[in-house]
């Protein structure tokens, strides 16, 4: 479905409603912007909701989105609202969302900022196994399908889709040959009040990167109901976002980014992935 209208300025605005996603379009003056949005790339976490500087953005029932109850769209843009300053795009781990301007993504034109997004690749040190067939660990532990491997040349190598990885390290900690080196978005740690947790799942389900689990209870032992392996997790809050009963707390303490150029538009970009951060209690 598309919505399409020109200003008084002969700036025209389109946005078109598709199963698979969004895109928003504003064409005229000295640019055309381009914002898209990828319904499968999306974990509900609503980090574009809480960085959006004039509120377009708004995250639905993502929980019951991915549990398959409700078939929709995980975010929806106001489109009377969005400037395409594209703060949602730049802060999205996940790269669900994505800006262009003039067909060209906004990383490209000119000054740029964003996640400093780290995947090394030694292929001098991936190796087949000892038996002589492919090794597949980071393939197999990859929560994103962003890892394929295959045996090329004789030699054991991999596939890299920097799209869909969420540099959450699991394919780094699985690698036998340390031939993987991953930098993740951020630091922090989750609280998770185990008094409160009822124990429902909603927070393993929509955890982009299988970072949470719900341990088998043990008689006659008191055991979490939830636990959170934070070497993979990325600290995005969806697990937060979605809980019923508020039991589940993400802290962001940092968050690795690298900005290149000194306009204005740079410097509000950098503001919005520092208030991403919470505050360390003392």
């Amino acid at each position: 479905m598309e919505n399409s209208c020109m200003a008084d300025d002969d700036i025209g605005f389109s946005m078109t409603s598709r199963d698979d996603g969004i895109s928003f379009e504003r064409r005229g003056g000295k640019d055309q912007r381009r914002l898209a949005y990828k319904k499968e790339l999306c974990a509900g976490c609503g980090i574009c909701e809480e960085a959006c500087p004039v509120d377009a953005v708004e995250l639905g029932p993502a929980g019951s989105i991915t549990r398959g109850v409700i078939d929709a769209l995980k975010i929806t843009i106001d489109p009377d609202r969005c400037v395409l300053c594209g703060i949602c795009a730049g802060v999205c781990p996940f790269s669900a969302l994505s800006i262009t301007i003039n067909d060209k993504p906004m990383g490209e034109v000119g000054d740029r900022i964003g996640y400093r997004r780290v995947f090394e690749f030694d292929q001098e040190k991936c190796e087949k196994r000892d038996d002589g067939s492919l090794c597949d660990d980071c393939e197999k532990v990859c929560p994103r399908d962003a890892i394929k491997c295959r045996i090329e040349g004789g030699k054991n190598t991999i596939e890299f889709d920097a799209v869909r990885c969420s540099y959450c390290t699991a394919c780094q900690s699985a690698c036998p040959k340390d031939a993987i080196h991953v930098e993740k978005p951020f630091q922090g740690e989750v609280v998770i009040d185990q008094e409160a947790c009822q124990g429902c799942g909603a927070c393993r389900e929509i955890c982009p990167n299988n970072s949470i689990e719900l341990p088998r209870p043990v008689f006659g032992e008191k055991t979490d109901k939830v636990v959170c392996d934070t070497d993979t997790c990325v600290f995005c809050g969806a697990c937060e976002r979605v809980c019923p009963v508020d039991a589940i707390k993400v802290k962001r303490t940092e968050v690795n980014y690298e900005r290149e150029g000194t306009r204005s538009w740079t410097r509000r970009w950098e503001r919005a992935f520092k208030e991403l951060l919470d505050e360390a209690e003392e």
